[in-house]
């Protein structure tokens, strides 16, 4: 498929609006938590980034177009079970710049799981407060380990 087809496929399936329902989603009982990566934007350059690992500064391309929207995300997360002992884990690239700290939020309010997040915290506090704030319950449960976890730069 040639880069014109492929933009032009990309640009339809944009427009098109989804008008079916997906199947509710089974997860085996091993499985503790699921990872979703909303971005693979980051706002450093690690050399041991694993989503990056040749340094190219192409992780933002290995997703068509920005990616799934916040209401795409809330609409595929629907499918998955609601648990607190199968909580959501919000991840990337930096998943705190993904639409501009607001996708975040959107998907937190827009979806009845419990969240993780991880994250480098290189943003503004006032984005990650005004992002987790209104829906800081559902990164709240009982957990051996930090619902929030910041990864150390």
């Amino acid at each position: 498929m040639t880069a014109r087809c492929a933009d032009a496929f990309a640009e339809q399936a944009r427009q098109t609006p989804h008008t079916h329902t997906l199947p509710q989603l089974s997860i085996p009982a091993e499985v503790n938590y699921i990872g979703a990566f909303l971005t693979l934007e980051c706002n450093l350059a690690c050399a041991y980034c694993i989503n990056d690992p040749s340094q190219a500064g192409c992780r933002k391309g290995l997703f068509a177009g920005d990616g799934m929207s916040p209401s795409d995300w809330v609409r595929g997360l629907a499918r998955l079970p609601v648990s607190a002992d199968l909580p959501i884990t919000l991840q990337g690239g930096e998943p705190m710049i993904y639409r501009g700290g607001r996708g975040v939020a959107d998907i937190l309010a827009g979806s009845e799981h419990w969240f993780d997040l991880l994250t480098n915290l290189v943003v503004k506090s006032e984005r990650v407060i005004e992002a987790l704030a209104p829906n800081a319950a559902k990164l709240r449960r009982q957990a051996p380990y930090p619902s929030v976890r910041v990864s150390y730069h």
